[in-house]
């Protein structure tokens, strides 16, 4: 499962219990919001093949969900020194994480806030929208399921996946600003010139 985030160059963030977080756009690639739902509906396809597996070897059936969220973050290292490791904090992790937890109540495998749904709304298959009230936030947010890429979407990202980007450069904070009405990103550290790119960050359980 985990092949389809570094294919689509996201970053693999932590484990969360039986999930994980991933951020796409830290590295300034094009079309982050894209390469995360390709990536979303890889590895739900991932999951989907492995279930008669498990069911048939270990009688245990199970299902995968996954949140996707556009917003600001903010992006640096954590931990001891030696064993340090970029992760990203605030609020973009959490929805991310409620927006999959709506999935459970809805009966879908795929959501996403209306900020990635417009970056992707002409490159994707959406069969339907749900308003849910989302702890933390302070209005009742609409959050579309997503049920594949378009054929012309499809074509675009097998050109847009290249070789996997090798790991982040340098471990100083870096925050990740919304600019615009294009949803798009800037991120600064204190050596380097901003550089435009998009933020979106990925649990999966």
């Amino acid at each position: 499962m985990l092949r389809a985030r570094p294919t689509c160059c996201g970053y693999f963030d932590k484990t969360i219990g039986d999930g994980f977080l991933a951020v796409f756009g830290v590295q300034g690639v094009e079309a982050c919001a894209l390469r995360a739902v390709a990536a979303a509906l890889e590895i739900l396809a991932a999951v989907d093949l492995a279930r008669p597996v498990m069911r048939r070897l270990y009688g245990i059936d199970f299902s995968g969900r996954i949140g996707l969220h556009y917003g600001e973050a903010l992006i640096g290292a954590l931990g001891p020194p030696g064993v340090d490791r970029l992760t990203v904090v605030g609020d973009v992790a959490n929805i991310a994480s409620r927006v999959e937890q709506a999935n459970k109540e809805a009966g879908n495998n795929l959501l996403t806030n209306e900020e990635l749904f417009a970056e992707v709304q002409g490159d994707v298959i959406s069969p339907d929208f749900l308003r849910v009230s989302i702890r933390g936030a302070s209005a009742r947010r609409t959050l579309y399921e997503i049920a594949e890429l378009t054929e012309e979407a499809k074509v675009r990202v097998a050109h847009l996946i290249t070789t996997p980007l090798s790991d982040l450069p340098g471990r100083r904070w870096m925050r990740l600003l919304a600019s615009g009405t294009h949803r798009n990103t800037w991120w600064r550290n204190t050596s380097e010139e901003p550089c435009r790119c998009n933020a979106q960050a990925i649990p999966s359980r």
